[in-house]
């Protein structure tokens, strides 16, 4: 096996932790550099090398890849926000007095306010939430008697 069949075979594999791949050959022919890359490369480098310019390379790796995994949690972070979103989207306005809900797209300018029941009815992801704020509110109201 080759270098470029490894670099293929490497770059096939599915795996959790991202990697930088430096193609290191004696081959300095544009051709050669073209498939290393294109087999799965971040970088290449002809022997021999500079000892600096190797170090050099691996601290770029580093970056890399110091930036890919910031870039992945911060991926994972706004999917999680996502989800918050969509229950908070789901969250209803009840009056803490009367127990009615507010519509806010009533027509009339000082709005309408529904009563719950037909509400509590409804599936929603969210209907937990507006449970168990009425139920707060109500002994919230039983604890001030």
């Amino acid at each position: 096996m080759n270098g470029l069949e490894l670099c293929r075979r490497i770059r096939e594999r599915e795996s959790i932790h991202a990697f930088y791949l430096i193609f290191l050959t004696t081959n300095e022919s544009k051709a050669h550099v073209v498939q290393g890359l294109q087999a799965g490369a971040d970088d290449y480098l002809v022997k021999p090398c500079d000892p600096e310019e190797l170090h050099a390379r691996i601290r770029v790796g580093e970056r890399v890849l110091k930036l890919q995994t910031e870039l992945a949690q911060r991926v994972v972070d706004l999917e999680e926000a996502m989800q918050r979103i969509k229950h908070l989207q789901g969250i209803i306005r009840i009056c803490s007095y009367c127990k009615k809900i507010r519509d806010d797209q009533a027509s009339c300018p000082g709005r309408s306010w529904n009563p719950i029941s037909p509400i509590m009815r409804m599936p929603s992801s969210a209907m937990a939430s507006v449970r168990s704020a009425t139920n707060r509110s109500l002994s919230r109201r039983w604890m001030r008697r």
